[in-house]
C-alpha cells in the first residue's frame, strides 16, 4: 500500500509542477496572483481528497461504488410459436 501512496503523491506533484508550467509560462511572469490562488485551491482539495482516499483504503471509500453483475431469473421466456406465426418474406 505504501507503493500505492508514494505514487499517488509523486503524481499529484508532477501534475501541480505541469500545471504550473501551463500557467505561468503563457503569463511571462510568477507575479500572476490570480493563478497561485487557482493553483492553491486546486491542489489543496486535491491533497486534502488523496490524504483521506489513502487513509481509508479503497475498499471504505464514501461513495465507491462496487460493480455488481445482475442475473434475472424471471425474465420472459421466448415464445417460439409467435415467432414462427409471423410470415417470412
Amino acid at each position: 500500500m505504501t507503493n500505492l501512496n508514494a505514487r499517488a503523491w509523486i503524481s499529484l506533484a508532477v501534475l501541480a509542477l505541469v500545471m504550473g508550467l501551463l500557467v505561468f509560462v503563457p503569463a511571462g511572469t510568477i507575479h500572476y496572483w490570480q493563478a497561485w490562488v487557482y493553483l492553491s485551491i486546486f491542489f489543496g482539495a486535491s491533497a486534502l481528497s488523496a490524504s483521506a482516499r489513502l487513509s481509508c483504503g479503497a475498499r471504505e471509500v464514501p461513495g465507491h461504488v462496487h460493480q455488481v453483475e445482475v442475473v434475472r431469473t424471471d425474465a420472459p421466456k421466448k415464445n417460439r410459436e409467435v415467432d414462427h406465426a409471423l410470415p417470412v418474406r
